[in-house]
């Protein structure tokens, strides 16, 4: 992961970032209604990072190949458990993902090693986004600190097209210039 790239490419490839919810102080144990009670149980989720999907503009349409992007998020809230929305909103084609990781990060685009974790789709390592459509990973264990960086990295073992992305990204993201996962 050693060449910048502009941080408008990639955004939109990644949707919602998402945490459970925990609840604020659970040695209290007040009354609840049951939509307080599952999300005391954490099951439910909040977002702790977003952006809004958007087309490419004319003339700046990005292509990768047998490529790994890795993208940075900055988290709002924390938490114990993570998953990502994979957004092709603005795709013609389906999008194939050949493996995704999520770490935190120590500085650019360097990872904290022992903190990386392989992301899968209903079990898999790799999925394919239909076009128009959005995919959710499933839930993996990472201690998350709030306000903190997160490096998420994407692989795209076919000829993509990053029609769907964020144009006004206030984050560096990363591709590798070597070829392969």
């Amino acid at each position: 992961m050693n060449r910048v790239i502009a941080n408008t490419v990639t955004w939109a490839l990644i949707g919602p970032f998402s945490i459970p919810a925990m609840p604020q102080n659970a040695a209290k144990k007040p009354e609840v209604s049951p939509s307080r009670a599952l999300l005391a149980q954490g099951k439910q989720w909040i977002g702790t990072w977003a952006t809004a999907p958007q087309p490419f503009m004319p003339g700046g349409l990005q292509t990768f190949r047998n490529q790994s992007l890795r993208l940075i998020v900055h988290t709002s809230a924390g938490g114990r458990k993570v998953r990502i929305h994979i957004s092709n909103t603005f795709g013609n084609h389906s999008l194939l993902i050949g493996g995704a990781h999520i770490a935190r990060r120590t500085a650019a685009a360097e990872i904290d090693p022992t903190s990386d974790r392989t992301l899968m789709f209903l079990g898999r390592s790799s999925t394919r986004v239909p076009a128009r459509s959005m995919v959710v990973s499933d839930p993996v264990e990472l201690d998350v600190p709030a306000l903190s960086d997160l490096a998420i990295s994407l692989f795209f073992p076919k000829t993509t097209e990053a029609t769907t992305l964020h144009i006004l990204a206030m984050q560096t993201s990363y591709v590798s210039s070597d070829t392969g996962d």
